[in-house]
């Protein structure tokens, strides 16, 4: 993990009208998580809130610590056929943290691609605004088109890691960021969201765990 530092820069300082901008745009009818507050409550007095949560927003970033209540997440298994038939195969979990703590994370989640611009490849399509699956259809077909018109043979190999994003090692996804030069300050604070996150799972008004 990076050294620690006692300045943070500027551009990793988040100011109060940035704060309500991002409150003012939360979609009321979506779930709120273990905090059970809706998100009407943060649009409906972003104005009087967006202080106080940049307050600690600042100082989360300052000290690289995510406080433990963001970590938690309550997990909502959804059926994908209906009736279901088997737990493993036939239901889609979908995992619900702390509206702030998504507020949060959509700041250092925008540094972080601030961060890797022009390190990525040109060719890399998804998570990146703007870029789609489209996109990388239009460049596959491009690419097999060119293949064929110069009498090229074409070998496709397609796939498909079950869960993947569940599956990636923390450690290497740090290690990666910092050889492509992201900040140190967002690499401490990225290493403590990762730590002792707690799931439970909530079904109608029933939590376990």
């Amino acid at each position: 993990m990076p050294a620690a530092t006692d300045r943070v820069p500027q551009e990793f300082i988040i100011e109060p009208y940035q704060v309500e901008h991002k409150l003012a745009r939360l979609q009321s009818h979506k779930a709120s998580g273990p905090d059970n507050i809706p998100n009407w409550f943060w649009r409906d007095f972003s104005v009087w809130l967006a202080e106080p949560i940049c307050a600690i927003f600042n100082a989360s970033i300052r000290q690289c610590l995510v406080p433990n209540w963001w970590k938690y997440a309550n997990v909502i298994p959804v059926p994908n056929s209906n009736p279901s038939t088997s737990i493993e195969k036939d239901l889609h979990l979908i995992s619900l943290t702390p509206t702030l703590s998504k507020v949060m994370e959509s700041f250092i989640g925008q540094w972080i691609l601030s961060n890797l611009e022009g390190k990525l490849d040109h060719r890399q399509y998804g998570a990146l605004k703007g870029r789609s699956t489209t996109h990388e259809l239009v460049d596959i077909l491009h690419h097999w088109h060119t293949a064929l018109n110069n009498n090229a043979a074409i070998r496709v190999v397609f796939v498909d890691y079950a869960k993947a994003f569940d599956h990636v090692n923390h450690s290497i996804v740090i290690c990666k960021l910092v050889s492509l030069g992201v900040s140190s300050v967002l690499i401490r604070w990225l290493c403590s969201f990762l730590l002792n996150r707690q799931k439970r799972v909530k079904i109608s008004d029933y939590i376990f765990g």
